[in-house]
Order: structure tokens, then sequence, then C-alpha cells
């Protein structure tokens, strides 16, 4: 099954400025799920998480997370450096390095603990801030590099053990985790969990309050390691920055008649758009905690729109209706009511009049599912779905009858929460356009047809 929502691969994101931090162009992210490759006896492992069920062991040798580096300068402006680290063995003669982004000293930037019990931060071979790490074996801890407005700071579980004025020019030439990059290993022992570079200051001031979920990749996030995966795995992915779905137009025009400002109509016996909510190893599953949400009118209404297919699982692309087949499936009969098919199974949801509506799909991640239209709970319901990496909308195809009519599509969001208390209970409506958070997977507004992901 696909790894859970909150940790997503990327195929494609939306191409923003690159920002120019000192003398070094930061570079913005314009492609991931970049493969990860562990080196030495580095390996994915079961036996220790932060989140999830794996992370990744390091023996202290040569063992390291090799990261293709060509992005990943910093330059002299904010960053955020974060990780999760478990330590099973902190005795050193050296040092044992979380990081290392180069094996000359200009530019360089690495961290870790040395043989008096410090953290240090260093810039080639000079050391920019160090203290006391108070760190023992067999336990998670958070630790964070961080710059925000010429200051550097060090963070252990949120308190900030030191700090420094700094403007250094950071440049990685090479950037490995857990290992030195001049030789002789001095690399770190234990797991590591959840490693995020940022190109922003994440945090500020003495202390913060340290994240109590998995990262989740945003238009900030230069790197992101959730270091998923089966257990013995050398390889991981690059799991950041945030992925943006695509919209497949295939038919439907511009109206201004929406919701919210314009939407999208597809004439009858037309095409079908989808949604591809697959920008990285997500699909649309049973198993995953999911809420679907979207605005739809049909414009007739009534008798006359028989057979109209309004959403699907699977593809409109056929006169044929999945009612034997786990798929779900928005339609019309000739009867002018609203049907919801799921299991080959039909629920009647009621007329189908020509209003506006709000319709709410939601999984709960074991197969639980609920469904609301216009707030009105409607379907409790345990089953399977197959699972898809698109989402259809339409029209009725040819030779299901003569129509004349139109359906609207607006405002379509795929979420990585339940939105909605998870249960048989009435729901409130959003009284406005829907907004992009953390939880948001897709979001598209409908405004034009040439739509982009406002996810991000």
């Amino acid at each position: 099954m696909p790894l859970g929502i909150a940790r997503l691969n990327t195929l494609s994101l939306k191409t923003t400025h690159a920002a120019i931090l000192g003398s070094v162009a930061q570079s913005t992210r314009t492609s991931g799920a970049k493969p990860i490759t562990l080196t030495d006896n580095a390996h994915i492992s079961t036996d220790q998480a932060k989140f999830g069920a794996t992370s990744v062991e390091l023996d202290g040798t040569n063992d390291a997370v090799d990261v293709p580096h060509a992005d990943l300068n910093i330059g002299s402006g904010d960053f955020t450096i974060e990780f999760f680290y478990y330590p099973t063995d902190l005795s050193t003669v050296h040092g044992r390095y979380f990081f290392d982004t180069g094996s000359g000293s200009s530019g360089r930037l690495n961290g870790y603990f040395n043989s008096s019990s410090q953290f240090v931060i260093r810039s080639g071979n000079t050391e920019l801030l160090k203290a006391s790490h108070g760190m023992s074996t067999g336990q998670w801890y958070h630790l964070a590099i961080n710059r925000s407005s010429g200051t550097l700071r060090f963070y252990r579980d949120g308190t900030s053990l030191a700090s420094v004025s700094n403007s250094t020019n950071f440049i990685a030439s090479d950037y490995r985790i857990g290992v030195y990059l001049g030789g002789g290993g001095f690399g770190t022992v234990g797991y590591i969990d959840e490693f995020r570079h940022s190109s922003t200051a994440r945090y500020s001031g003495s202390s913060f309050t340290v994240p109590t979920s998995a990262f989740v990749g945003d238009e900030d996030t230069e790197l992101l390691l959730h270091f998923d995966g089966s257990n013995g795995d050398t390889t991981t992915t690059d799991d950041g920055p945030r992925a943006q779905s695509e919209w497949s137009n295939g038919g439907f025009t511009q109206t201004s008649s929406g919701v919210f400002n314009n939407a999208l109509q597809l004439n009858a016996g037309g095409s079908h758009a989808y949604v591809n909510i697959l920008p990285g190893g997500f699909e649309f599953d049973d198993d995953q905690t999911i809420t679907l949400e979207f605005r739809f009118k049909i414009s007739d209404g009534g008798t006359s729109n028989k057979t109209t297919k309004l959403f699907s699982t699977s593809s409109l692309g056929s006169d044929g209706f999945p009612t034997s087949s786990n798929q779900l499936t928005l339609h019309t009969y000739s009867n002018g009511n609203l049907y919801f098919t799921h299991d080959g199974s039909e629920t009647n949801l009621g007329s189908a009049d020509t209003s506006f509506h709000h319709i709410a799909m939601q999984y709960d991640g074991s197969g639980s599912f609920h469904l609301w239209l216009d707030g009105t709970h409607k379907i409790s319901a345990s089953h399977s779905i197959s699972a898809t990496t698109n989402l259809f909308f339409g029209n009725r195809q040819s030779g299901e009858g003569t129509n004349s009519g139109t359906n609207t599509i607006d405002e379509i969001r795929v979420s990585s929460v339940n939105r909605y208390t998870h249960s048989s209970s009435n729901i409130t409506v959003p009284s406005s356009a829907f907004t992009n958070d953390d939880d948001t997977i897709a979001l598209f507004h409908m405004e034009s047809t040439t739509q982009t992901d406002d996810n991000s």
C-alpha cells in the first residue's frame, strides 16, 4: 500500500523564483522524489522510529546517507537543518558527525558532538558555536541548527543551547548525513528519523515547541527524509518539497457563475476531466485518512438529465456505471434524483436540482466511510475501493440520451485528515472558498481551464 499521506514524494512542483542569498542563489526545487542512497552498512530499520515504523540506522564507521547536493546551497540567509536522533553510543575519541556539506574548508557547514560531550557547529575548520549536548542513550531527541536574521542557533528539544551572530556563505560541495567527509568516518551511532533541510528559519528565539508529527513538505522545504521503507532497505526517497497535483482539463470551459468567482462546466455528451492526485506516491485509497469535497451543479436537472455522471474514481469514458465493483460514483437517473454508488449498491441522495451543492466524502484510514450532502449525513459504510491515482469529473457520455444541460464543478479539495467529525452527525458546510494548509493534498479553485493546484 502507499505511504501515509503526510509523507508524500514529489513528481511536480510549480516553479518559483530562486532567492538570492549572499553571493549564492538558493535554489527552489523544481523536482523531487530524488533517490537517496544509504552507503556502507546504513539501512532502513524497524528497530526504532520517531514517526511511522522505520528510521535509518547508522553504525558510526562509514555509514552515511548520500544526498544529491546541487540544489542544497544555503547561502548567507536563513535556513534550518533539523532531525530526530536516537543515540545508542555516545562515546567518541574525536567526534561523531550528524551531517557534513563538503570536504573543503570554504563555505563548508557541519555539525557533530566531540569527546567533551559538546555539540559543535563548524564552518570548515572554524568552530562557530558549541554547547554541552546533555544527551543519554536510548531516547529520541530533536536537534536543530537554525539561522534567523543573522543569528545562528543550536537547539536541543526546542531549547537554544548556544547562539552566535553569523552570515557565512555556506556552500554544499557535497552533502552527507551521519558521517565526516574528511575521512576517518567519525560517524553517528544510532538512529535518525525525519531529517529536514529548509530555506527558511523555522524557529527563532530561545525556545520553541518541538513538532509532534512527521514533517510535511512546503515551498521552503529543500530536503525531507522520512526514512520510510522496508527493514534492510539501502535506498530511500527525498519527499520534499510539497508536491503539486495536476488538472487534466479534457473539455471543461470557464464560467463566471461559480460558487466563489469562476467555475468550470462541461456540456452533456462531452468528455471528462480529472485531478491527478498522484504527485509522487499517493493514491486515493481506503487505507488513507482522507477527505474529498467539492461543489457541483446540474444546470437543467430533472428527468431530462438521466444517467448523468458527475464524479467517479474510475474513468467516465464509458456508458456503464461501476455498480458491481469497488468504485465510487456520483450520478443521476431519469427520475431526477442524485445517487451515490459504492460496492455495487446505490444510495438515493435526493433531488438533483439546479442549485450548487457541497459534497464531502471521508475515509478514516481503516475503511470506514462517511458522505455528506450540503452538510446532511447521507452514508455510513465500511468498504474498500480500488486505489486510484485520478479523480474524474464530467458529464454524461455519448449514447446515454439527449441532453442540452451542463455540469458545473467548483472548489475541489483533497485533504490528508478528516476535516469533519468522522461520525453520522451533520456537518457545517464551509461558507467561503477553501484555503490551503499543511493537511491539503490538492486544491483547485476552478478559476480557469488551465487550472493549477493551489496547494503550495
